[in-house]
This record gives structure tokens, C-alpha cells and sequence, in this order.
């Protein structure tokens, strides 16, 4: 038994120093105190015949009963079912989603919740309710489960083309009439510079598609902005939309490894209902052999090369746009200049005759004259032609006037019903060969001395999207 003041004495039937071999029970000093923290002391029984004596190697055998000092028994409920569930033990409650604060729904029990009616421990809250809209002017609803999207908040949506509305202005802030007036002058003022920023965005990644996803994603980030600083939406425009396409040619880079046979730019056309201030902003954009020189730089000399060459920006702002100093700026363009103007012919064929040599040169190539088509193209002529696995084309340039008009030759004879017309793409005179209503090839026709010395053939259907087709080109053409 216990004393007072601790001490431990042994009861009288008991014999002091008796193992549990011989029918008593140990009980260690302090086993059975009551402690101020509301510890519990519990009477053991009598060993019963099967109990196994202490161990020599102080080791405890898989049935003995190992008593632990100042062990105190917490006041809860014990483990196991209650009486009458165990029909209901074995099921968990569902976990339906994560819940916000003070949200109802099925779940496992919060711990500080109380003990339910049905008297089951696993019991979940009630579940939540179906969801419903939100009341006007509430940023978030108290009692719901989750977040939902209320009408006047649009977001982005790939699946939804043109230009998304602005997110929806803090609630108390602004009016219905005040936000819907505020969306129609950023979308007004944004539209001024859309043909802009398409070229800028054209001229770095190549690619009429990607442009137009760089240009829809410059437009989300400006509806989302504070427009109080911004002193030249333009630059400032043109500034985002250079720096999202700088993130896009990345990625392409990675994509055109697994490419085959050479890589082309796109080629681009205006829209034929475009506005005429789009179109003159269009016809201005590079040219093909421009694109395919531009090419060869690395991704920030190209950007650096049309902020600064195209679009004139002060190199402070170019830096702070590409995440350079102003010195390293000043290196790229100087790099991306010099690397241009080594490749660009150094005597510029003005429009109109490199659209009447286009067209001599096409009506030559469709009679089959042989000489008269080779008469026209210089000796070192290269030609490329981009198929991308997906049409005939030469996996490697083609250097050499008469290798040019044999495999050019060929491919008219695999393709007797093309129908040649002429059109305006990337600002100059290209052909382009019909296979029907739809285009099947496009030509571009580089001119120095007044002979062709490159000739570029896009011939992959996915890159010939912003081409007309036929029945929209004028009948003369």
C-alpha cells in the first residue's frame, strides 16, 4: 500500500522480494499515486498460473504485462465501437474537399466540434448545401464551401477568342455603368496599338499563332494594371508584349529540335477586312529573308534588334524590359546589328521590280523552260523549303541554279492542278500555289543585282492558316 508520504509497504500476504513466479504481483514505488494533474491509479489483479517471471536479459516476453512509472490515464472515451455500433464502426466518413473556415460540409470531425447527436464518434457536420450565387457586391460568401466565380469577374479562357473584359473592379468602388465605360476605353485604346504589337510580336517568335497568343495575353495584362503612371501606352505595350514573346521564342526552341528539315517563319497576311490603319501597319512588318536572318540571332539579340531597330526605344527602357543593364543592351544591339547587316544584300531592289521579276519567274517555272528559269536565278542560288514532315520538301538547302529548277521541276510534275497566283505577304510580292480553293505552297524570292539568289518555299499546311484563300484574291492577280 501507499503512505503519505510515499513510501511503498508491502502487504502482509505478499512476501517482500516475491517475483510474479510466485503468485504475486510487482508493483513498482509510485505506480499508484495520484498526482496534483489528476492522475488515475488503477488496483492490478493476481497473476494467474500462466504468468511469465522476469527475464535474465532484462528483455520482455510477448505476453507479460510491462508496467510503465508515472503513467497517468487521460479521461477519454476508450477505443473501439460503443455499445450498439458496431454495425456502423467500420465506416469512415467521406472527405468531399478541403474546406475554408467555418465551411459546412461531410468530412472527418473538427476536434473542437461536439460530440453528435446519434452519439458516433466518426460522425461528420451536416452536409453542405448545393452551391448558389453570391449576393451583388460580395467579394466572397461566408457560408459556402468554396470559391465560386460571380458574373462580373471574367478571366481568360483559351476556348473564348478575341479580347477577354477586364477583371471586375473592387466591389464599392466603382459603378456597373462607371466599370462596363472603363472596359470600352481600354479595350478602345488597346485596339489603337493591336497592329503594332502584333508585328512586334511577329518579328521575334516568327509564327502568326503565336503572335496572336502573345498580342491576347499582353491585352490581359494591360486591362489588369493601374493605368495612372503609364505615360506612353505604346512603348509601355510594346514593352510587355516584346518580353511575353521573348518567353514564347524559348519555348519554341526547345519544340523546333524535334523538327524536320529547316524552319520557316510563317507567312502573314492582313486581314482582308481590316481597317486601313491595320493594314499599313502590316505591310510594313519584315520581310521573309528579314525573319530568316533574324533567325540566326540568339533570343535577346532579337529582341534587343527590334525594340531598338524597329521601334526606336531608348536603351534604359530596353533593359529594363529584357532584365539587363544598359551596357549589355548596348553589347547585344551592337552584336545583332553587325550580325544583320552582314547577311542583308547590300543593294535594295525597290517593290515593283521584285514583283515583275516574282512573276517572270513564275510564268517561266510554269511553261517548263528549263534555261529561261535558270537564266533567272543566280549561279549560287540557295533554296529552302520548310514541308515539316508534312509535305515534299528538301531536308537540307539546295545550293545551285540548275539543282533549284530540277527539283522545283519535279515537284510541279507531282502536282499538274496547282494554279499559280500572286499576293501580297510579309510587304511584298510572293507566290503562292493552289491545290483547289486552299493554299499548298508559298514562294518568297530574294533579289540582289536583278537576279534571285535565295528562294524560300513554305509548304507546311499548319503555317499557311493566315494565307486567303483563292476565291478571296482578286481574279487579276
Amino acid at each position: 500500500m501507499v503512505r503519505a508520504d510515499g513510501r511503498v509497504e508491502q502487504p502482509e500476504d505478499v512476501p517482500q522480494g516475491a517475483g510474479s513466479g510466485e503468485g504475486g504481483a510487482a508493483q513498482p514505488a509510485g505506480a499508484g499515486v495520484d498526482d496534483a494533474a489528476g492522475g488515475v491509479g488503477i488496483a492490478l489483479e493476481e497473476a494467474g498460473p500462466d504468468a511469465q517471471g522476469a527475464r535474465g536479459d532484462d528483455a520482455v516476453g510477448a505476453d507479460r504485462l510491462q508496467l510503465v512509472h508515472g503513467l497517468r490515464l487521460l479521461g477519454v472515451p476508450p477505443p473501439g465501437c460503443r455499445p450498439g455500433e458496431a454495425a456502423r464502426c467500420a465506416r469512415l466518413a467521406g472527405q468531399r474537399r478541403l474546406h475554408g473556415s467555418g465551411a459546412r460540409g461531410d468530412g472527418v470531425r473538427r476536434g473542437d466540434d461536439g460530440d453528435p447527436a446519434n452519439g458516433h464518434r466518426r460522425a461528420g457536420r451536416a452536409p453542405a448545401p448545393g452551391p448558389d450565387r453570391r449576393a451583388t457586391g460580395r467579394a466572397h460568401g461566408a457560408g459556402l464551401a468554396g470559391e465560386l466565380p460571380v458574373p462580373q469577374q471574367r478571366r481568360a479562357r483559351t476556348d473564348q477568342p478575341g479580347l477577354q473584359g477586364v477583371l471586375r473592379a473592387e466591389a464599392g468602388h466603382v459603378t456597373e455603368d462607371g466599370a462596363d465605360l472603363a472596359d470600352e476605353q481600354l479595350a478602345r485604346e488597346f485596339d489603337e496599338h493591336r497592329a503594332v504589337l502584333v508585328g512586334a510580336a511577329y518579328r521575334v517568335v516568327g509564327s502568326v499563332t503565336d503572335a496572336e497568343d502573345v498580342v491576347q495575353e499582353a491585352w490581359l495584362r494591360w486591362a489588369a494594371i493601374d493605368h495612372g503612371d503609364i505615360r506612353d501606352p505604346r512603348a509601355y505595350l510594346i514593352r510587355i508584349t516584346t518580353r511575353l514573346a521573348l518567353n514564347r521564342l524559348r519555348e519554341q526552341k526547345a519544340r523546333r529540335e524535334q523538327y524536320v528539315g529547316p524552319w520557316l517563319p510563317e507567312p502573314m497576311s492582313p486581314e482582308l477586312d481590316a481597317d486601313p490603319a491595320a493594314v499599313v501597319e502590316l505591310a510594313d512588318s519584315v520581310s521573309m529573308a528579314m525573319l530568316v536572318v533574324l533567325e540566326t540571332l540568339s533570343p535577346l539579340e532579337r529582341a534587343t534588334f527590334v525594340l531598338r531597330e524597329v521601334f526606336d526605344l531608348p536603351y534604359d527602357e530596353i533593359a529594363d524590359t529584357l532584365g539587363r543593364s544598359e551596357s549589355a543592351v548596348r553589347q547585344l544591339a551592337h552584336r545583332a546589328r553587325e550580325h544583320v547587316q552582314a547577311r542583308r544584300p547590300r543593294h535594295h531592289v525597290d517593290k515593283a521590280r521584285h514583283s515583275e521579276l516574282t512573276v517572270q519567274f513564275m510564268a517561266a517555272a510554269g511553261t517548263g523552260d528549263f534555261e529561261q528559269v535558270v537564266s533567272l536565278l543566280a549561279p549560287d542560288a540557295v533554296l529552302v523549303s520548310d514541308g515539316g514532315g508534312k509535305k515534299k520538301a528538301a531536308l537540307r538547302p539546295i545550293q545551285g541554279a540548275a539543282k533549284i529548277v530540277r527539283w522545283l521541276f519535279a515537284v510541279i510534275a507531282e502536282n499538274p492542278t496547282f494554279e499559280i497566283r500572286m499576293a501580297t505577304l510579309n510587304g511584298e510580292t510572293a507566290a503562292i500555289a493552289y491545290d483547289g480553293d486552299e493554299p499548298d505552297t508559298v514562294a518568297f524570292l530574294e533579289i540582289t543585282d536583278g537576279l534571285i539568289t535565295e528562294l524560300y518555299l513554305v509548304r507546311n499546311p499548319d503555317k499557311l492558316t493566315a494565307v486567303p484563300p483563292r476565291h478571296t484574291l482578286d481574279p487579276q492577280s
